[in-house]
């Protein structure tokens, strides 16, 4: 995988993130990825992640829809739901 930055600089990389939000989840997944993860793991990693930016993100979305992306084509996963907070 290859990401670029908004000065279009390119940078092979095992993963990546984007936006604010990168700012609070790169270091989870640099803590839990492994080049070997799992399916099930890589969707635990992700929900990790979410439940970071539930916390500490100022945009406080209840429900994210998920996509997976690889050889076999794309794939539609189930949403990954949190309660909204203070209700």
């Amino acid at each position: 995988m290859y990401s670029f930055d908004y000065l279009a600089a390119l940078a092979k990389a095992p993963f990546a993130a984007h936006g604010y939000g990168a700012f609070l989840t790169l270091s989870i997944v640099d803590r839990y990825y492994i080049p070997t993860i799992s399916h099930e793991k890589a969707v635990e990693l992700l929900r990790k992640c979410l439940k970071e930016l539930q916390k500490h993100f100022i945009l406080n979305l209840p429900t994210f829809s998920i996509r997976v992306i690889d050889k076999n084509g794309i794939h539609d996963l189930e949403n990954i739901s949190f309660s909204k907070q203070g209700s």
